[in-house]
């Protein structure tokens, strides 16, 4: 027997193996920086969002003026960046869906489309929507290239604002003359 030739196969053998999974730890590794980086481009989106929920919750007097729903188109601008091209449908339903939530005639109605999309991308997340879900939504409601609310829309979202802090304008002053009547009141008593 040639112990040469034997070692020599073993050697070789080694090697062959040691290569082979070297390319396989080399392959996991970038599927799972692929998928953390989708993970974390998901989450950005989600804290965007909840950010902009919140900021509805404030009242119509602090938030008049203010814009969440951009916020929302440019992390989701982020997300599809991120995104490997395979993955381009999600973040192109997540933009047309950011388009639909910026020409929305309420807060309302803006914020109960944010949270859906949410939900959908975490289910997504999680492997349970396919990207087939995401082309077919694409085929009924694409995103537009040039996006402009549209004036109409942009009067009812503001006449809807009016009437918010119209009714919380009523409520304050409410409570201050039922402040001012008990005030008075007291002082009658004393």
């Amino acid at each position: 027997m040639n112990w040469t030739a034997v070692s020599a196969a073993i050697s070789a053998a080694a090697v062959i193996v040691t290569l082979a999974l070297f390319i396989h730890d080399g392959r996991r590794r970038a599927a799972e920086a692929r998928q953390a980086a989708t993970h974390d481009a998901i989450s950005r989106v989600l804290q965007t969002m909840e950010s902009a929920v919140r900021w509805q919750q404030k009242s119509v007097f602090v938030r008049m003026f203010a814009n969440p729903e951009l916020d929302y188109a440019l992390a989701v601008l982020r997300l599809r960046h991120e995104l490997p091209n395979e993955k381009s449908p999600v973040a192109q339903w997540t933009m047309s869906q950011t388009q639909i939530m910026m020409a929305s005639t309420s807060d309302r109605e803006s914020r109960d489309t944010g949270v859906k999309v949410a939900a959908k991308l975490v289910e997504w997340g999680h492997g349970a929507v396919s990207d087939n879900w995401f082309l077919a939504e694409l085929k009924a409601h694409p995103a537009q290239a040039e996006f402009k609310v549209p004036r109409e829309r942009r009067r009812r979202r503001s006449l809807s604002r009016a009437k918010e802090s119209f009714a919380e304008g009523i409520a304050i002053g409410l409570v201050v003359m039922l402040y001012k009547g008990l005030k008075a009141l007291w002082k009658s008593v004393k």
